[in-house]
């Protein structure tokens, strides 16, 4: 299934079997897309930690930090909800 042009209202459960939203918590509860799981890649405090790095200390320190939240984040979730799926 191509998806350049797909509109949120227009997935469903019947075409995917887990429809993921990354967002962070806060990001998630205040919008997200509809009838999905939120498996951030950041928690609010680790986004916290390298939105203020990116803008006080330096910008590449700030991705450094940030690829590494993602990654063990990406870990966690492949290991937990993620570890029962087929595909």
């Amino acid at each position: 299934m191509e998806l350049k042009n797909c509109k949120f209202e227009n997935i469903s459960k019947v075409n995917f079997d887990t429809i993921i939203d990354v967002r962070s918590p806060t990001e998630y509860n205040e919008d997200h897309i509809p009838n999905s799981v939120n498996l951030p890649v950041l928690s609010d405090f680790e986004r916290e930690v390298v939105g203020k790095m990116y803008t006080q200390q330096s910008q590449f320190e700030a991705k450094k930090i940030g690829a590494k939240y993602i990654s063990e984040n990406i870990s966690k979730h492949l290991d937990g909800l993620l570890s029962n799926k087929k595909k």
